[in-house]
This record gives C-alpha cells, sequence and structure tokens, in this order.
C-alpha cells in the first residue's frame, strides 16, 4: 500500500530507512522538502530517520 507522509515542516535535508533498533539501512528519497513516499505490505511496520539542518550557531 502506498503511502506520502508530510512533517508539515518544510526544512527535512535527508531521510533513512532503518532497522527497528535504529541502524541506517538505506537512504530515502525526499519529494519536495517535508515529504517522503514508502510503500507497505499488510502488517508492516518500517522505522524512518528525519533528518533536519543542524541550527545556526551564535
Amino acid at each position: 500500500m502506498p503511502i506520502s507522509s508530510s512533517t508539515g515542516t518544510p526544512g527535512l535535508t535527508a531521510a533513512q530507512r532503518t532497522t527497528h533498533i535504529e541502524t541506517d539501512f538505506k537512504p530515502v528519497a525526499l519529494a519536495g522538502t517535508d515529504t517522503i513516499s514508502a510503500a507497505f505490505a499488510r502488517q508492516q511496520i518500517l522505522t524512518y530517520r528525519l533528518l533536519t539542518p543542524e541550527p545556526s550557531k551564535p
């Protein structure tokens, strides 16, 4: 089942599909600056790491 999810806050720099213990598995393409798309099988759980820019240091 394909889905698209948006954070609602622009500014994602990257996304990674991860294992459930937070080990990076593979990069995920961003659709715009705040959306990723994914396809899930029935009863499947996927985990993602969403990366944002680091705040500017004063």
